[in-house]
């Protein structure tokens, strides 16, 4: 359901199928190990990140600094509208 990609991998799939079929800690620790490093390996993923910027432009607003880290402090904007 969640595979859009349509990605598929009979190891990935093997190894996961033996992590979920045991209760020995260390036999399922090891299969996802194995599972995740095909996973990383393999699957095709595109990481996307996307900043919102908040901007604060009019003649009236007063005091806006753009902090860079994307944070926005209104603590010192004040609006002179006279």
């Amino acid at each position: 359901k969640w595979n859009v990609g349509k990605w598929s991998n009979a190891e990935y799939d093997k190894q996961v199928e033996i992590a979920r079929g045991t209760f020995d800690v260390k036999t399922r620790k090891a299969a996802y190990d194995k599972a995740v490093a095909v996973l990383v390996e393999e699957c095709p993923s595109a990481f996307l990140a996307h900043v919102n910027e908040h901007k604060v432009m009019a003649n009236y607003v007063k005091g806006f600094q753009a902090i860079p880290a994307d944070l926005v402090n209104l603590h010192t904007v004040w609006l002179d509208k006279a």
